[in-house]
């Protein structure tokens, strides 16, 4: 029989497994090397804290056993006097330690300067507080403490030891005694003011940075008023006094030394404050804080109109003064307004509104305008002043005292539709009368060959230009509903009339429909100089007869006007 040789397969690592074991392997070497550094850190860090903390106990033990560190700079020195014995001459006097406190094998190793520019730790002596401290800024300091295995045989050195308290070198006492206060130069308590948390205050191991409190701020962040601005803002330094300088700037501005007066804050800006340490050796500048101030746009308050009058009356108020108020900051706007509609004016000082410039009444806008950053213009006010529409005669305001001379020469019967020109005047003199305001003084004067006055009350006897009372007006109307048109057209006689009253009219309405026969030159001067406009109402005048051409030359010598009407 044939026997075949039997062949044997073992499992093993495939290409993929085989991949994964190495990247797994790289990982964890990756991590081995970046965290091997951060462990030495560590352990140097934690290793010149114990050093420092254990030198510290010595250096108290030393100065309380009647050693002596005033004046001492240099920690080589001290080093040196804390391994020296007490010399024979006074270690027989002293009661306590009177050997070394500390091994003759230790010594220090000082940084490089290259070392001194990193921030590794570094330990320096304070001759104020006699005590070391740690660092990680500054000079190059003591890097480690060292332990030289020769040191043993070096000599440990001497040192008279004075004590507050002796063995008696004379029988008859156990200790020295002397009246009075001994003055050794130094105190034999172990240093109790160091500052708060540095080493040698407490045996337990420094912290390596002591970080100072950033400045705190009077006011927090916001948008304010613009009229805030500018802001007073304070800062307070939250650390132990002595120990730190507060700085700031306003924005890219340069850092400042804040003295405790206020800083004055623009509109939209940041500050920036910071604590920086007076002794950079023992703390570090704190965190920088900052405070944002904003500003809230505020729209401005429109202005108030204050007419002296609400309203235009003729031949009452024909004239308002206007005051605008502003409710704003006069620092931050300025005011204009508008009259019906027409271009903007900045205001200054009041105006005055006058009936003849505004017959249909007055519309006043105004509105404050910003003339600072951050205000907004406000919207419009406005105000209508009213204009009390006086009587008229043929569309004549009749807004003052007025005196009514009208032509009834037989013309005046040509007919105009149902009735007559007469008819059609009359009646339009009976409504004008009617609608007189009461403080208006008024009169009728009729004329054709001459002129006739017509009274306003019974009985009147004399020339009256009497107030329009209600007695008076109706009396008048009732007159005129009598008159008739006769006569040929003479101006002379009812034009000298209207001077001839007791109290003078303010203008004169003069009627007529035809060209006259006679010269009144003289009575339209008089008027004039008496300073009494004649307003002339022309009816269906003939332009050959010249009629228009007069009635506009005695308006234009008077300052009055003339209305041509068409019945």
């Amino acid at each position: 029989m044939t026997t075949r040789p039997t062949t044997r397969h073992c499992a093993g690592f495939g290409l993929l497994e085989a991949m994964f074991t190495l990247a797994l392997i790289g990982t964890i070497a990756a991590l081995g090397i970046t965290l091997f550094p951060n462990v030495l850190s560590t352990t140097k860090i934690s290793k010149l804290q114990s050093d420092i903390a254990s030198l510290n106990g010595a250096v108290k033990t030393y100065v309380a056993f009647n050693g002596n560190l005033n004046g001492v700079n240099d920690p080589n020195e001290v080093i040196r006097k804390m391994k020296s014995i007490a010399s024979d001459t006074t270690k027989d006097k002293m009661i306590g330690l009177r050997g070394s406190f500390l091994d003759a094998r230790v010594g220090i190793e000082m940084q490089s300067d290259s070392e001194a520019n990193s921030n590794e730790p570094r330990a320096y002596w304070n001759p104020d507080n006699q005590s070391f401290y740690i660092a990680n800024s500054g000079p190059p300091g003591i890097k480690k403490l060292t332990l030289d295995a020769e040191g043993e045989e070096t000599v440990r050195g001497y040192e008279d030891r004075v004590a507050a308290l002796e063995v008696a070198s004379e029988a008859g006492w156990i200790w020295n005694f002397e009246d009075g206060e001994a003055d050794y130069g130094m105190s034999h308590n172990a240093p109790t003011d160091l500052p708060q948390g540095l080493p040698g205050n407490e045996v337990d191991a420094p912290r390596l940075s002591y970080n100072l409190l950033p400045p705190s701020f009077s006011i927090a962040s916001g948008n304010f008023h613009p009229a805030d601005f500018n802001l007073s803002l304070y800062l307070t330094d939250r650390n132990r006094s002595g120990l730190a300088t507060i700085v700031y700037r306003i924005g890219s501005a340069a850092w400042e030394t804040y003295d405790g007066s206020a800083i004055s804050v623009p509109f939209e800006s940041i500050v920036y404050a910071q604590a920086l340490p007076i002794n950079s050796s023992n703390w570090k500048a704190s965190s920088t804080v900052s405070e944002t101030y904003g500003v809230d746009p505020v729209q401005l308050d429109p202005p108030v109109i204050m007419p002296s009058n609400p309203e235009f009356e003729y031949g009452g108020t024909e004239s308002i003064l206007v005051t605008l108020s502003n409710p704003n900051d006069s620092d931050v706007s300025r005011m204009e307004y508008t009259l019906s509609g027409n271009n903007w004016i900045s205001y200054d000082d009041p105006f005055t509104l006058v009936i003849e410039d505004f017959p249909n009444g007055a519309e006043i806008r105004a509105r404050t305008i910003a003339t600072e950053e951050y205000y907004i213009d406000s919207a419009e006010s406005d105000l209508f002043i009213t204009t009390v529409i006086p009587p008229d005669i043929f569309g004549i305001p009749l807004a003052s005292d007025t005196l009514f001379i009208i032509d009834v020469s037989g013309s005046m019967n040509g007919q105009y539709g149902t009735t007559t020109r007469l008819g059609t005047v009359l009646q339009e003199l009976q409504q004008a009368v009617a609608e007189l305001h009461p403080s208006f003084r008024f009169g009728v004067v009729t004329f054709s060959n001459d002129a006739t006055v017509i009274p306003q009350r019974a009985g009147q006897t004399s020339l009256e230009f009497g107030l329009a009372t209600a007695e008076a007006k109706d009396y008048v109307i009732n007159q005129l509903t009598s008159i008739t048109a006769s006569g040929s057209t003479k101006y002379a006689p009812a034009l000298a009339t209207a001077s001839q009253f007791d109290v003078l009219p303010e203008q004169i309405i003069f009627l007529t429909d035809g060209a006259p026969d006679d010269n009144y030159d003289s009575q339209v001067d008089q008027l004039g100089s008496l300073d009494i406009p004649i307003n002339t109402i022309g009816l269906n005048l003939d332009d050959d007869d010249g009629a228009q051409e007069r009635l506009e030359n005695m308006s234009n010598r008077t300052r009055g006007r003339t209305h041509l009407i068409n019945l």
